[in-house]
């Protein structure tokens, strides 16, 4: 009987450890939930005001990210980069936190955001994100990312033209005004000096309106995109090529590239060339010629 209740003693009391030990258990992932929170949403604020000091704080050096321009950006100094040029540039980031999961030293969140670009201020575009987050030395670092923009469905039942309400500057632009971007000095195909101002981006589909300018004499590598191309060209002569064929186009000439087609730009030399961009899907260079 004595060694029975001795038993039950023994029994109860680990009973009692392990729902103490779960208890802790779970006020730790509470806390550190909080935690990640703080930095997800900390991480969105530096995004929006530029901070860089902020982001080396919170995002690893081979922070990568899989964008909803449809490019993947590998390392924190390219993503900064992308911002100093105002490729990455919002007037509103809002992110809103849907799900935290805990897996030991990896933390992954879920949810959606709302962005506003400085190019496009008319207009908001919805995205769904998943952020990684994982222990390094101690501290929590955003190391992986991925972000893809949600279709905007069309209005049930929308018969009439709607009225227009909007700021005439945000639906009409002009080359000579137009906000060009640092020209481009990296390694890939791109054409070295090259600029670009985004007229808009399509909340749908994530493709951009824009104007390019390549200087004269430039060339634009071969490469493909997941979604169809429409070029117009504005000024200049440029030659197009178009999987193994090439023509010259003068202003006023328009070009269709499909999708997954080899093309490039062979800037005629002596003049600068400008040309009116539009895809039908996010941004994504895939060049022909290995860098």
């Amino acid at each position: 009987m004595r060694k029975t209740k001795i038993l039950c003693g023994v029994f109860f009391s680990l009973l009692f450890s392990f729902a103490v030990s779960a208890q802790n258990s779970t006020k730790q992932n509470d806390l550190l939930e909080q935690e990640i929170r703080r930095l997800d949403l900390a991480e969105a604020e530096a995004i929006l005001k530029k901070d860089f000091a902020a982001l080396d704080k919170i995002t690893s050096p081979d922070f990568t990210t899989n964008s909803p321009r449809g490019e993947i950006v590998k390392g924190k100094e390219e993503l900064k980069e992308l911002m100093r040029k105002g490729v990455v540039d919002y007037a509103s980031f809002v992110r809103g936190i849907e799900a935290v999961l805990i897996y030991g030293e990896t933390i992954v969140t879920m949810g959606r955001e709302t962005v506003v670009t400085k190019e496009n201020p008319s207009q908001s575009v919805q995205r769904r994100y998943t952020n990684v987050w994982m222990k390094r030395g101690g501290k929590w670092l955003l190391t992986a990312r991925h972000a893809n923009v949600v279709p905007v469905p069309p209005a049930a039942g929308q018969k009439e033209p709607r009225a227009f309400t909007g700021d005439w500057k945000n639906f009409a632009f002009d080359l000579a005004s137009a906000d060009w971007s640092a020209p481009y000095d990296g390694p890939l195909g791109i054409a070295k000096g090259a600029r670009r101002a985004v007229v808009g981006t399509d909340a749908a589909t994530g493709g951009e309106t824009y104007y390019a300018w390549f200087p004269a004499g430039s060339l634009f590598k071969l490469h493909w995109h997941a979604s169809p191309e429409y070029a117009v060209v504005l000024r200049g002569k440029v030659t197009a090529l178009l999987g193994t064929e090439k023509r010259l186009l003068a202003p006023g000439d328009y070009l269709f590239v499909p999708a997954r087609t080899n093309h490039g730009w062979q800037i005629e030399a002596g003049e600068d060339a400008y040309l009116l961009i539009r895809r039908d899907g996010p941004a994504d260079f895939n060049f022909v010629e290995k860098q």
